[in-house]
């Protein structure tokens, strides 16, 4: 709900209007019932899709999107094989009539079965619903076949 409000070298961030915003709209939601938007996109799913992973969200409102430049949004998502040697993934949007999917890979990661996003100490917020609220930092992995 904050990740996006702070500054990196202080606690109290300027912008308490937008935390206070959005600390409106889930009182809203669970304590008054109207039905509002008041969360931002959660992982629903994880499965490795060839060289990538496919993560599905929920709480996307009308679709998901990705704020940043390109470099920004490429040092957001890592992803990691069995190895657990985590590297910075590519991210691309997906979906057919609602935008409600992330496909994430990178050259070197074969068989990824890892994911970390906004994995930081003051990470950048990137993944948003179309409400304009903001992904909770998140780590997922897929169960690997030992042999």
């Amino acid at each position: 709900m904050a990740i996006d409000t702070g500054e990196w070298n202080d606690i109290h961030p300027v912008d308490k209007k937008t935390l206070g915003q959005r600390l409106a709209l889930a009182a809203r939601a669970v304590v008054y019932g109207e039905q509002v938007i008041y969360r931002g996109p959660e992982l629903a799913s994880l499965q490795a899709d060839g060289a990538t992973l496919l993560l599905s969200f929920d709480q996307i409102a009308a679709g998901l999107n990705l704020k940043g430049d390109a470099a920004t949004i490429n040092q957001s998502f890592a992803i990691a094989g069995a190895d657990g040697k985590f590297q910075w993934a590519a991210a691309e949007l997906v979906g057919k009539q609602q935008i409600n999917q992330l496909r994430l890979s990178h050259p070197d990661i074969k068989q990824p079965v890892q994911v970390r996003y906004a994995f930081a100490d003051n990470p950048n917020a990137v993944l948003y619903n179309s409400a304009g609220l903001p992904a909770s930092p998140f780590v997922a992995a897929l169960p690997v076949a030992r042999h």
